[in-house]
């Protein structure tokens, strides 16, 4: 399970014996986690921080109790996208926002949205690359753009490259 530093409380996070994924309005749980693959890092906004930095990786106890998303290629400029998280007002588990990739290097992806949307806690929601559903990055930030939003996100290789690179940390 992949989220972005920013969006977690260092000290509780740390204190926490066990971390719990449920869904949204049904609260419904889906997967829980005792181990960090890669510990919370800079947020990006800090000095030093990146979108490499703020970044969380936690090691499932188990096979999740939903779906299950793989990592796809870096998307191309011009590519459709989906966001999926778990909206901030609207009585789902999961809702899904659809825009066009503006920007792609190994380093950031740049995502403008067809609408405007609240997006409070979609930090870390995955972005999938349309049609074949495959995570292409990580939202870390939102800003108005005209009448919409652009998305500044962490490539899901940068997350792989991050995971791959750290033994698990216990406890």
């Amino acid at each position: 399970a992949v989220g972005v530093a920013h969006s977690f409380d260092r000290a509780r996070l740390a204190a926490a014996p066990e971390l719990v994924f449920e869904l949204g309005r049904t609260r419904k749980r889906v997967g829980s986690a005792r181990r960090v693959l890669v510990e919370p890092g800079l947020s990006f906004s800090a000095p030093g921080g990146s979108l490499q930095t703020d970044l969380v990786v936690f090691a499932l106890d188990g096979p999740p109790n939903a779906r299950v998303l793989e990592a796809g290629k870096p998307p191309r400029e011009g590519d459709r996208v989906r966001l999926l998280g778990i909206p901030a007002s609207n009585p789902h588990d999961e809702d899904d926002l659809f825009g066009t990739v503006h920007g792609s290097d190994a380093d950031r992806l740049e995502i403008e949205l067809d609408v405007y949307a609240d997006l409070r806690g979609w930090g870390g929601a995955p972005i999938v690359a349309k049609p074949d559903d495959r995570v292409i990055g990580v939202v870390q930030a939102a800003t108005p753009s005209g009448r919409t939003l652009r998305i500044t996100a962490t490539p899901i290789a940068t997350v792989m490259a991050a995971s791959a690179a750290q033994p698990p940390i216990h406890g």
